[in-house]
């Protein structure tokens, strides 16, 4: 990938963004859905900010598991593009650098689920008119194609936080 990544949200000018690097999963099921977390705040990717040292696929493993309790097995990048957000509550503007993984269930674990997150399960139309934030919509929106066909797809490799790479 060259350039810069495609930048969603309005820019407020003269504010100083504050840069914020996270992986998401775009969840595909044998039923041609993607999986969606369900908060007070909307319905989002699973997915979120990098710890520490972290990559981008490390965040969205983990956070697969705190927001809908998946254990996934990331197969491809789908793309990185940039969300301009405002956290009210903190009173600080981030750029949100979202790297997106092609990814299916390997697995369960409920007890990593973090309370007020919801796993539900959507067509990717239904997703791309839901999903709270534009990059997100954009995600699911170009990674349709394969998300579908993932479904006809068995895992060689069902293990945890297994990576395939694309093959």
């Amino acid at each position: 990938m060259t350039g810069d990544p495609r930048t969603f949200g309005i820019e407020t000018v003269g504010a100083a963004y504050v840069l914020r690097p996270g992986g998401y999963a775009l969840i595909g099921n044998e039923r041609q859905q993607v999986a969606v977390v369900h908060t007070d705040a909307g319905l989002h990717l699973p997915g979120g900010g990098q710890d520490g040292n972290e990559s981008p696929a490390e965040a969205a493993l983990r956070e697969a598991g705190e927001e809908a309790g998946l254990l996934i097995a990331i197969h491809a990048l789908v793309g990185v593009a940039d969300q301009l957000v405002y956290a009210r509550a903190e009173g600080i503007h981030y750029r949100k650098r979202e790297t997106f993984f092609l990814a299916t269930v390997a697995g369960t674990n409920p007890s990593a689920l973090q309370p007020g997150h919801r796993l539900e399960w959507l067509s990717p139309l239904l997703a791309c008119k839901q999903l709270r934030e534009e990059a997100q919509r954009w995600a699911v929106d170009t990674a349709m194609p394969a998300l579908l066909a993932l479904s006809d797809r068995p895992d060689p490799d069902p293990s945890p936080g297994h990576r395939d790479n694309g093959r």
